[in-house]
């Protein structure tokens, strides 16, 4: 139990925090009470809106410049791994699995608002692991819309346990790189951008700072947070 765990090794306090699966469960309430029993500390199940937010609070300054004028607006779409179960039933995918997703996924991206040619930045293990594809453009971590395609490609071109040996990734996650790389396509185009920027921090590292920053009032605190604060 990483909560036992992290007493062992001397944390003074740790936070629990839990997002989309148990937000689906159907017995979500049952497993809160066992892991709080377990545990005997609190379990956070997040909102889509507030696991945007941490999200944002975790990617690293040097991954993005913005400056709000107002606190982060922030929403969810019901995008992910689950393109895959919905479109995919070969190994690997077969053209017309690949564009069903990719046309989904822009199906979902058209609900968020526009603007003009933002900054993006993705974050988590399919987009870092995605580098592990195709190659950046020296700049570092940057996954570019023709890269993206080639990815596509790669990942089409043989079954999901070749990819994983070949590419160094785990075979699970392998099988839904597909999905990943349809929905940041995607959503390039959606808004018009060559490249988007992959992030080596996120959500886990949103949820450090926010309860170093706020105490147990870092929910409260999220919109603000994600604005940035001054050391």
């Amino acid at each position: 139990m990483f909560a036992e765990r992290a007493r062992g090794l001397g944390a003074a306090s740790s936070t629990i925090i839990a997002t989309e699966p148990l937000r689906r469960a159907g017995d979500a309430a049952r497993a809160v009470r066992a892991v709080e029993r377990e545990t005997r500390l609190a379990l956070h199940v997040v909102t889509q809106r507030e696991e945007a937010l941490l999200a944002l609070v975790g990617v690293p300054p040097r991954s993005c410049a913005w400056r709000p004028a107002s606190p982060p607006a922030a929403t969810g779409l019901r995008v992910g791994a689950g393109l895959a179960e919905r479109f995919v039933s070969h190994d690997p995918p077969t053209v017309e699995e690949v564009r069903g997703m990719i046309e989904a996924a822009r199906s979902a991206a058209g609900a968020l608002p526009g603007a003009a040619r933002p900054a993006l930045v993705a974050v988590g293990g399919t987009a870092e692991n995605l580098l592990r594809v195709v190659p950046d453009d020296g700049d570092g971590g940057v996954l570019t819309r023709a890269g993206l395609v080639l990815a596509l490609e790669r990942l089409a071109a043989e079954p999901a346990d070749a990819a994983a040996a070949r590419y160094g990734v785990r075979p699970g996650r392998a099988r839904l790189l597909p999905a990943g790389a349809a929905i940041l396509v995607a959503f390039v185009d959606r808004w018009r951008v060559d490249a988007l920027r992959v992030s080596s921090g996120g959500l886990r590292e949103g949820a450090l700072l926010a309860v170093e920053q706020a105490g147990a009032g870092w929910r409260d605190r999220l919109p603000a947070l994600a604005g940035g604060w001054r050391d």
